[in-house]
């Protein structure tokens, strides 16, 4: 099994489990599966029967059901758009005001404004924009602010 289907199928947390597989043997509990030209430092791991038998004990999943992924989607405000990273913003929760900003993934950033009201998704604790606007003038609900 890859390592990124059993941090999603298990909801185990990735820094823990990278730092349990450098105790883990390469090449009897996990190798690289190689992908056409790439170096072998940058290819997905693949855990053998023998490793996966030991990731699960290790974090007390063996035998446990899948972790269910519940989606909730809210509404947010645009707090910041013009990150280098066009793929990223900042935003808020509608009706919180003085949380801190989290960031939410996004096709174009340079397509939404500081204010703007965006439907965001929220899943394993990552934020996602629920919608792709065209263009700036065609998001919902929204009016630039004054």
């Amino acid at each position: 099994m890859k390592e990124y289907d059993l941090l999603d199928k298990y909801a185990i947390p990735k820094e823990e489990l990278v730092s349990y597989r450098k105790t883990l043997i390469e090449g009897t509990d996990w190798v690289r599966e190689p992908k056409g030209n790439k170096p072998a430092k940058l290819c997905p791991v693949v855990y053998t029967e023998e490793g996966l038998k030991k990731v699960l004990t290790r974090f007390g999943v063996n035998g446990a059901e899948p972790a269910q992924h519940e989606v909730k989607e809210f509404t947010a405000i645009v707090v910041k758009c013009d990150f280098p990273n066009p793929t990223i913003l900042w935003a808020n929760q509608e009706g919180r005001e003085l949380q801190y900003p989290f960031t939410v993934k996004v096709s174009n950033s340079r397509l939404f404004f500081r204010g703007a009201r965006i439907r965001v998704q929220a899943k394993n604790g990552k934020f996602f924009c629920s919608q792709r606007p065209e263009s700036r003038t065609k998001l919902f609900n929204t009016q630039k602010p004054q």
